[in-house]
């Protein structure tokens, strides 16, 4: 192993804003490492959606003030560990192992990039809740396109295999309706969806008419653009009264699903979530999961009651707070690693263009994951 150095590179997060306020350092303080913390070498870094909430100021929990080094989605080496500190394979629940030196893993939210410093860095002091258990199908000399392929996985392939085992007990002979449909995640759940659940059609939504070739080529069924006039917004009850309604009309006559869909997977916000609900099939037993918030509305900005849930639809919730969340992460990237899922990062970046990769994240060109490479 590489002996650390007194100073690394990072990228450092001065203000909250665009991409711009992201300032690559070579002098960075190199952390320590104590009896609760392991040190990472970051090989590859995937650039989620929250790092953009983040790096904008959107954030539901406690706010912190710049300077910061975020990032929360990563592969990477151990490079050093306490020899008495154990695993927990981030579900929080210490195993019998240890991790040792040379070992690959990979890296996932529990605070990193908030309440301590991120992955956006050559090393990163991180407790093992942050950690996945060591990957044993990955050298720590593999190529930089191996990390660049399992740093996309755990943010995205995590999150859709929740919503789809755990949010939608989806099955096969399910409608699927993907809301926000040209998001790393939704990209994952289609992967999920048709190669491990078989399921018999799996629709995506996008404002976006240059990506529906696309998505269709990434192996939707059918791709439905959301016109400017089918959107909602926040006046939507002043014009008519009706507007989720009329939206999700639209959808469902565009996807030759007049009846609605059995199973959906909600990523745009709180306040689409009426849309889905009026896309549902009603009644028997169709189900809704809400796991993101790509337009940054964590909360309804609209009144909502349950009894807005249509008869016979369940409406769920997932996020990475569920207790096993971490568990289904070895299978994911080794099927990853056999191509059995299209996880391939849609664009790979340098760490030195990291304001790039930013610009490109926020841009209406990605259908999938961007990934950052170290060198």
């Amino acid at each position: 192993m590489r002996r650390p150095l007194a100073n690394m590179k990072a990228a450092v997060l001065t203000a909250q804003g665009p991409p711009s306020v992201l300032r690559l350092v070579d002098d960075y303080p190199t952390p320590t490492v104590d009896s609760e913390h392991v040190l990472v070498r970051v090989k590859a870094i995937a650039i989620g959606h929250s790092d953009l909430m983040t790096r904008n100021g959107i954030q539901a929990g406690p706010k912190f003030t710049p300077p910061k080094i975020i990032g929360a989605e990563f592969s990477g080496v151990i490079e050093s560990v306490p020899p008495e500190l154990e695993r927990r394979d981030g579900d929080d629940v210490a195993t019998s192992g240890k991790y040792r030196p040379g070992d690959v893993v990979v890296g996932l939210m529990g605070g990193m990039g908030r309440f301590f410093d991120g992955c956006y860095a050559e090393l990163a002091r991180l407790p093992p809740s942050c950690l996945s258990s060591p990957i044993p199908d990955v050298s720590p000399t593999a190529r930089s396109d191996t990390f660049a392929l399992i740093a996309a996985v755990p943010g995205s392939y995590l999150a859709a295999y929740g919503m789809l085992e755990h949010g939608l007990a989806i099955r096969a002979g399910d409608t699927l309706l993907i809301h926000g449909g040209s998001a790393a995640t939704a990209v994952a759940a289609l992967s999920l969806a048709k190669s491990r659940y078989g399921v018999n059609k799996v629709v995506g939504t996008t404002r976006n008419v240059e990506k529906a070739q696309r998505m269709r080529e990434k192996g939707y069924d059918d791709v439905v653009v959301v016109d400017d006039d089918d959107d909602v917004d926040a006046d939507a009850d002043a014009k008519d009264g009706d507007f989720e309604q009329q939206q999700a009309h639209a959808i469902m006559e565009k996807a030759g699903e007049p009846e609605g869909f059995t199973a959906q997977i909600e990523l745009i916000g709180a306040d689409h979530v009426r849309v889905a609900l009026a896309c549902a099939r009603s009644p028997g037993g169709s189900r809704v999961c809400m796991g993101g918030m790509l337009d940054g509305a964590y909360f309804f900005r609209k009144e909502f009651g349950p009894m807005g849930i249509p008869i016979g639809v369940s409406l769920s919730g997932y996020s990475s707070s569920f207790k096993d969340h971490m568990l289904p992460l070895p299978g994911l990237i080794g099927d990853a690693l056999a191509g059995k899922l299209d996880a391939a990062p849609d664009k790979i970046f340098s760490f030195s263009d990291i304001v790039k990769a930013h610009e490109y994240r926020e841009s209406s060109h990605t259908l999938g994951k961007v990934v950052c490479v170290l060198d």
